[in-house]
């Protein structure tokens, strides 16, 4: 890894395309890159972080991203506890945060104040933040609107449809097509297919 990536990246798709398992993997690139610790939102305990450390609470999340610099997942029991992380990471910086099915959270319609305000000083504290969700319809404008890369992995109708050629001329067909653990690139909302640096795959256009 030539530079570790700092902003927001999205990974999203439906189930079983390995957008979590990408994820992860990439969030430890950085950490071997940088040392710095991956702090997980574990929003319903995906089988991805069973092995995982894991904190009951936020205190001891803090204690150890922030005390031992090590990796942790945590369940949060409710909006509050996500926000709360936010706004600590927000703070302290000096992590890689992954928020795992962040449309328990977020939505098109729905930002909450310090999960907005964590992700506008991401380049002032340091902080990459990694997001799964299945569809991208769910990303927030406000999140599209900071640095900001998607990785559309095999996804749904819906919304997604919608977005995909809306705003990126992407036919739903296309997407839907992909292997398994292959994804469409936007960057900074230029789609980017192959040759663009992704160290995963991409795909051509069909």
């Amino acid at each position: 890894m030539s530079s570790p990536p700092r902003g927001l990246i999205w990974f999203c798709g439906k189930t079983q395309v390995k957008k979590t398992t990408h994820a992860v993997a990439l969030a430890h690139e950085v950490k071997d890159a940088t040392g710095d610790p991956i702090l997980v939102i574990d929003s319903q305990g995906a089988w991805n972080f069973r092995e995982w450390p894991r904190a009951q609470d936020r205190r001891g999340l803090y204690e150890a991203v922030y005390g031992r610099r090590q990796d942790c997942a945590m369940t949060p029991a409710d909006e509050n506890d996500v926000e709360a992380v936010y706004r600590t990471v927000r703070q302290l910086g000096r992590c890689t945060v992954l928020l795992d099915e962040a449309s328990f959270w977020i939505s098109k319609r729905k930002l909450p104040t310090d999960i907005s305000r964590a992700l506008r000083a991401w380049a002032h504290c340091g902080v990459l933040f990694l997001f799964t969700t299945q569809r991208i319809g769910d990303i927030h404008p406000t999140a599209l609107a900071i640095d900001c890369e998607i990785r559309v992995y095999q996804t749904l109708t819906g919304p997604d449809s919608d977005r995909l050629w809306d705003d990126y001329r992407i036919k739903l067909e296309e997407v839907q097509r992909l292997p398994v653990g292959s994804y469409i690139t936007i960057r900074n909302g230029e789609v980017q297919r192959g040759g663009d640096g992704c160290p995963r795959v991409t795909v051509e256009a069909a």
